[in-house]
């Protein structure tokens, strides 16, 4: 089982600086628990992608007002199955496809079984 949290501010530097102003509790909390998989925020309103030293993924999505009258959409399509979870890009959007493995998810929690 995977989690995907979501919250407005990022909370990790692997995705810029403007951080919420807890982030270091909120990330407490995300790295006690094996199962979470990626943290999805806006807020800065460009998109950013990283992984910490946990290998949780941090996913800023583009604010709307960045988007532009270009783009129909300004949003990405989250695809969850079992073994990954897929972000697809919506044409526009500056979200890149991203495939975010469950397999080291699955590994931690059977061996701590």
């Amino acid at each position: 089982m995977c989690l995907l949290s979501v919250g407005h501010t990022p909370v990790h530097r692997v995705v810029g600086c403007n951080l919420v102003w807890n982030y270091k509790d909120i990330l407490h909390v995300l790295h006690r628990h094996r199962c979470v998989l990626a943290y999805f925020s806006g807020h800065v309103h460009s998109p950013a992608c990283g992984r910490d030293e946990k290998r949780i993924h941090h996913v800023v999505f583009p604010g709307v007002i960045k988007v532009g009258p270009h783009c129909p959409a300004a949003h990405a399509t989250v695809l969850l199955y079992p073994d990954c979870v897929v972000i697809r890009d919506t044409e526009g959007s500056g979200v890149s496809d991203i495939v975010m493995s469950c397999s080291h998810i699955r590994e931690s929690h059977t061996a701590s079984v």
